[in-house]
């Protein structure tokens, strides 16, 4: 009897032993691809938070781009209407980078959601930015342009106000050169039978005889030839011109003469004398002649009596 129970003692417990080994075997089976599963799931959301990640820091160098590029734009050209509409869209792409940044790792799908809702604001935005660069471009040709004619137009400024210079310095070479010379001035007094004499009591006119010089360069034709004789005082004989003109001018300005005589110059040498009426009781003492014509002093002599 003891040796039959031992028997089956012997095989319940093989018997426990072969379903304990079958249990860990199942466990085992069922373990495995459970723990494939998850090491697997890991394996994943770790790619998936480093292509998130990734995603991220792509898009928000993109954003810094975008933004550099937008705030560019506001300096290179003048459309406001275009640069407030890139603006708006640059706003959209801010808060689309907010969110991902608040989006968690895993969220995969959300994260492609907002990936396709960024490409089409950055589309946009894109267009713009294609705008304005154009009009960048022709800003930066129209001032190159602009600065091309302003550089022109100063050489153009300079270049006239040296051509100015020149005339004016040869017409005032010219006007110089025209300008007529007196030689041989002789001032002599005449008594009352038109004699020289030196006595002042006697003398009752004054003759002036010079020679204008030979000059190509002056105006031919009828010229008045005008002479003013001044006292030792400084007082002017007064003319006795029967056309009652009394004064000519000379530097802008309305001056009497003495005697005045009109000759007709051929730009040869021009052989002239001029008379006058002498004063009552003059005195000894150094007087003073003047020639002009064309408005210009010609010549000049002092004249002791």
């Amino acid at each position: 009897m003891i040796r039959y129970c031992k028997y089956y003692y012997n095989r319940y417990k093989k018997y426990l032993r072969n379903k304990w080994v079958i249990a860990v075997a199942v466990l085992v089976l069922i373990l495995i691809p459970l723990t494939v599963s998850f090491v697997k799931y890991q394996i994943e959301k770790r790619e998936i938070k480093e292509v998130i990640d990734y995603e991220k820091q792509q898009l928000e160098m993109e954003y810094d781009d975008w933004t550099y590029r937008s705030e560019q734009a506001q300096t290179t050209i003048g459309n406001d209407s275009l640069l407030m509409l890139l603006d708006n869209e640059r706003n959209k792409i801010h808060l689309l980078l907010e969110e991902m940044r608040t989006l968690e790792s895993t969220n995969l799908r959300k994260m492609n959601e907002l990936r396709k809702e960024l490409a089409d604001v950055r589309k946009v935005a894109r267009q713009y930015l294609v705008q304005i660069d154009s009009l960048s471009r022709e800003n930066r040709s129209l001032k190159t342009e602009n600065t091309e004619i302003k550089r022109r137009n100063r050489e153009m400024e300079n270049n006239l106000q040296q051509l100015s210079q020149d005339k004016r310095a040869l017409s005032s070479k010219v006007t110089q050169a025209s300008i007529l010379e007196t030689a041989n001035i002789k001032v002599d007094g005449m008594n009352i039978v038109g004699r020289k004499t030196t006595v002042l009591t006697r003398i009752e006119n004054f003759q002036c005889c010079f020679r204008i010089l030979k000059n190509k360069t002056a105006a031919v034709g009828i010229k008045d030839i005008y002479l003013r004789f001044s006292a030792p005082d400084g007082t002017l004989f007064e003319t006795t011109d029967n056309s009652g003109i009394t004064t000519f001018v000379f530097e802008n300005k309305k001056i009497p003469f003495t005697s005045r005589k009109t000759i007709e110059y051929d730009g040869d040498n021009a052989d002239i004398c001029i008379f006058w009426k002498a004063r009552p009781q003059m005195t000894e003492g150094a007087y003073r002649l003047e020639i002009f014509a064309d408005g210009f002093l010609i010549g000049e002599k002092e004249v002791v009596l």
